[in-house]
């Protein structure tokens, strides 16, 4: 009796088994329809670039088993909190901003460290691996990271001229995360927290002096209406991650999973940041154009020797990234150490 009781267990628990690995997997054909947040205006440059034509490249590769709906300009969730929309799955993917949510990501917030990367291309890969070695079992891990976006350098738009280190004392400038504060205290100016989407209507209403933005968002945003002086400094850039729900990721069959990686990951994360890098830059002459129709002050760009001023007075902004990091047991000056051998592996186009 006890050895048939035994028998009748063993295949109970092995008809459980078998169901579950049924449930975990997908039927053959499934359809995923998949839900894709991010902040940016949907006529932002980046989505051109890079959304568009990568969500294309994953619906074609999938055979049409994958269909991505884009939802931009923050319409399921706010920049700060698509991470967390992610995790509670009002979304499969979303954008990423680790300086959104100042603490929660802190090894990842390097990347408005004041000319850090030499270009888009080369920052999105550098980041990647960055993510890779320190942050993605850690930090990351109740998502899939696909790739990551870094867009073109920031540049000053504001209502008070800024072409001297000097000019920045006393301006309220927006600020979005701790390192960019850290920037803003290193000028002399007043760091304020304004969500993006907002940033065309605090400066009209004059909540705030000037940010720091790249062209793309300077058109994007409402900014370039409501500023008069725009320097071009190309002081730091951004990198956002694309990131998956964890419990969307583990259903799929591997098939889908590579097409995913396939599309996506460092190379493919740097192919898209480059594009929409030159895309931007040729934003500067609609800027350009703009302010000499409204009459505005052309772009200022700076010197040699005043580029040079610049970033002398924003190194401490490193090294006081670095001590607290360091101050919380994080390896703040091996990332810096790590940020600067990585440049160099990739070539400057």
């Amino acid at each position: 009796m006890k050895k048939k009781i035994m028998v009748l267990l063993g295949i109970f628990f092995l008809v459980l088994a078998v169901g579950s690995a049924q449930a975990a997997s997908s039927p053959p054909g499934k359809v995923y329809n998949l839900k894709f947040s991010y902040h940016t205006p949907p006529k932002a440059s980046l989505v051109g670039a890079y959304f568009n034509p990568w969500t294309a490249e994953i619906e074609k590769a999938s055979g049409g088993r994958i269909k991505i709906t884009q939802y931009g300009g923050e319409s399921l969730a706010k920049s700060k909190d698509q991470y967390d929309a992610t995790i509670a799955g009002m979304c499969d993917i979303a954008l990423v901003d680790a300086n959104e949510t100042p603490g929660r990501f802190p090894q990842l917030e390097f990347d408005t460290l004041p000319y850090i990367f030499p270009n888009a291309e080369v920052g999105a890969q550098v980041y990647w691996d960055i993510l890779q070695k320190y942050a993605v079992n850690t930090e990351l891990k109740d998502v899939k990271v696909l790739g990551v976006a870094t867009i073109a350098p920031s540049n000053y738009a504001g209502n008070k001229p800024a072409q001297k280190i000097t000019d920045f004392k006393g301006m309220r400038i927006r600020a979005a995360g701790r390192t960019e504060s850290w920037i803003i205290d290193a000028l002399q100016g007043s760091p304020i927290e304004i969500a993006t989407s907002d940033l065309g209507t605090s400066l009209e209403r004059g909540l705030m002096d000037s940010c720091f933005l790249s062209w793309s968002a300077i058109m994007s945003f409402g900014v370039k209406d409501v500023t008069k002086y725009h320097v071009e400094c190309n002081m730091f850039s951004r990198t956002w991650m694309i990131v998956m729900n964890k419990r969307v990721w583990d259903s799929m069959p591997p098939d889908l999973q590579k097409v995913f990686m396939d599309c996506s990951g460092p190379k493919n994360s740097a192919a898209y940041s480059a594009t929409n890098d030159k895309i931007t830059a040729g934003l500067k002459g609609a800027i350009a154009g703009s302010n000499k129709a409204a009459g505005k002050p052309p772009i200022y760009t700076l010197s040699k020797d005043e580029l040079a001023g610049w970033k002398t007075a924003l190194l401490p902004v490193w090294d006081k990234w670095a001590a607290e990091m360091e101050a919380k047991k994080l390896p703040g000056k091996a990332i810096l150490s790590d940020i600067n051998s990585f440049v160099q592996k990739y070539p400057v186009k």
